[in-house]
């Protein structure tokens, strides 16, 4: 890709960047997004601006960095709004988180609404995981529990349906914080 090609060059960065967040090197994934975002403005492409800033305020949000989140995923909605397309369900699941980590319960469970309508089943259990989350904050338990189980529900489709046998393990690692969150909250609760 030529210098010269600031959306290539910023494409190229999102690539690394997701490369580097897999391998637990979240500093260098940062820096590198933060590139991507300024090489996607300077040539004024709004996908890659939205894309750069939607993992922006997700890693920042990851470090309780609520207010550097909201910033980044301010600027991941105006350019969405800018491209008139449908949001990508990762914003609206990021700003659901933002809300929530804000004490804001009723405009997170709009944007994980918003969020959930056309989502693919693999976006649709960590949304439904995040409407628990979402629920268990504001004190409503059976909620949660409700959808807690409706995610591990679309988990365990996902995994009748796609996953060989040999990679179960691997399937679970990125999908099992419902099945946590469910059991917690039955220990909470003292449901043997």
């Amino acid at each position: 890709v030529p210098a010269s090609d600031r959306s290539g060059q910023a494409l190229l960065r999102i690539y690394r960047a997701r490369e580097r967040r897999a391998g637990g090197r979240l500093a260098e994934a940062e820096q590198l997004h933060e590139e991507a975002f300024e090489l996607a403005r300077d040539a004024n492409d709004q996908k890659l601006i939205q894309v750069a800033s939607t993992n922006l305020g997700d890693l920042a949000l990851a470090d309780d960095r609520i207010d550097s989140a909201e910033q980044h995923l301010r600027a991941a909605l105006a350019a969405w709004r800018e491209r008139r397309v449908p949001p990508s369900p990762g914003i609206l699941i990021n700003w659901a988180a933002l809300q929530r980590a804000r004490g804001r319960l009723a405009e997170a469970m709009a944007a994980l609404d918003e969020a959930s309508a056309g989502a693919p089943p693999d976006t649709l259990w960590a949304i439904h995981r995040d409407r628990g989350l979402t629920a268990e904050k504001a004190g409503r338990l059976d909620e949660a529990e409700r959808w807690y189980r409706e995610a591990i529900g679309v988990i365990e489709t996902l995994r009748d349906s796609s996953a060989p046998p040999t990679s179960l393990a691997e399937f679970f690692e990125r999908r099992w914080a419902p099945f946590q969150y469910l059991f917690a909250l039955q220990v909470s609760r003292g449901d043997a």
